[in-house]
C-alpha cells in the first residue's frame, strides 16, 4: 500500500499544507537557480535525465509533486549535488482581527434633514469644452 498509509487518506492543516508549499517553492527555485549557474536549459536537462521537457517544464512549474528522487535526478543532470537543511521555523502568528465595522470608519457628518419635495442644491454651471 504504497503512498496512502493504509488506505486511510489524512487532511493536512492549512499550517502543513502551507509548509508542504514552501518547501516546494524552495525547491523549485534552487532548481532555477542551478540551471541558471550551469547555463543549462530545460531542454539539455531533460535530454540528460532521459524525460520529456513538457515533464520537466509541468514539474518546475509545481503542477507535479517534487520528489527527492526527482530533485536528486535534476541535480545530477546539472552535475550539483543536493543539499537538504532542517531549521527551526519562526512561531506562528494568530491571524489578525478585524475591528468591526464601525470602528473602522468615522461617522460621515450628519446633514440637515431636506424637506420632502424640496429641490437638491443648486450646483456651479458646468463649463462647456471647445
Amino acid at each position: 500500500m504504497k503512498g496512502n498509509r493504509g488506505g486511510v487518506r489524512r487532511v493536512l492543516t492549512r499550517a502543513e499544507s502551507k509548509a508542504q508549499a514552501a518547501a516546494l517553492g524552495m525547491a523549485i527555485g534552487a532548481v532555477l537557480k542551478g540551471m541558471e549557474r550551469t547555463g543549462m536549459t530545460r531542454a539539455d536537462i531533460a535530454r540528460s535525465m532521459k524525460t520529456s521537457s513538457a515533464y520537466l517544464t509541468t514539474a518546475l512549474d509545481g503542477e507535479h509533486a517534487m520528489t527527492v528522487k526527482t530533485l536528486a535526478s535534476l541535480a545530477y543532470a546539472m552535475g550539483l549535488e543536493v543539499e537538504i537543511a532542517f531549521r527551526k521555523r519562526a512561531p506562528e502568528r494568530p491571524p489578525r482581527r478585524r475591528r468591526p465595522a464601525a470602528a473602522r470608519r468615522p461617522p460621515a457628518p450628519a446633514a440637515a434633514p431636506r424637506a420632502r419635495n424640496a429641490a437638491p442644491a443648486a450646483r456651479a454651471p458646468r463649463r462647456r469644452r471647445r
